[in-house]
């Protein structure tokens, strides 16, 4: 028996030695015949169409110091914001801007498909927390809270948040984090008990 090339299948020789193709979904077969060796090819082309993942999830990140002590020193904060950047990058994550205060920071970024919101604050909370410590220039911080804000946007008003926190210094000159933490909740429509706010 001759060779055959490529995906090969032995069948009995066809009644019509001329050859024919049949197509069925996705799936074409065509069937190559040759007298001669009396066997058949069969060649399987797959024609398959697979739909690509987009998303789009900004998220504008808020957590504060443990009791809200004003413990992120001015002198070193960009350094802590630049540490921050790159465990959002190492999560795959694309951060469009990051400030804070004292006692609390901002975060606006967007969120993995295959990334948990809970466990992306997390590991940013951790992984800065141990950095911070280990610096030592942030001698008075005891680590973040337990909690955090969360609260999703449209890409209409990804330039708003952004400007928003990029002037996180001059809009605390006339309001407290609790204050701005409240408004945030009450213009998203969360509910909240000002005992366990912050």
């Amino acid at each position: 028996m001759g060779e055959t090339h490529g995906l090969q299948k032995l069948l009995p020789k066809p009644a019509n030695p001329e050859g024919v193709e049949q197509f069925i979904g996705p799936l074409r077969f065509m069937y190559t015949f040759n007298c001669n060796i009396n066997c058949v090819c069969l060649y399987t082309h797959l024609n398959i169409h697979q739909m690509g993942t987009y998303k789009q999830i900004f998220y504008h990140i808020i957590f504060g110091t443990k009791n809200r002590e004003p413990t992120i020193s001015s002198d070193y904060e960009r350094e802590l914001f630049k540490y921050i950047h790159g465990v959002i990058n190492k999560k795959h994550c694309k951060l469009f801007r990051i400030n804070g205060m004292e006692d609390h920071i901002h975060i606006f970024s967007d969120l993995h498909p295959t990334v948990c919101l809970s466990d992306y604050i997390k590991d940013i909370k951790i992984a800065s927390n141990g950095w911070m410590k280990d610096s030592g220039n942030f001698p008075g911080f005891k680590g973040w809270q337990d909690g955090y804000g969360a609260f999703s946007y449209s890409i209409k008003e990804k330039d708003t948040i952004i400007n928003y926190i990029k002037n996180q210094k001059e809009h605390h000159k006339t309001e407290s984090f609790f204050d701005e933490f409240r408004r945030l909740l009450i213009e998203n429509g969360i509910e909240f008990d000002d005992k366990y706010l912050l």
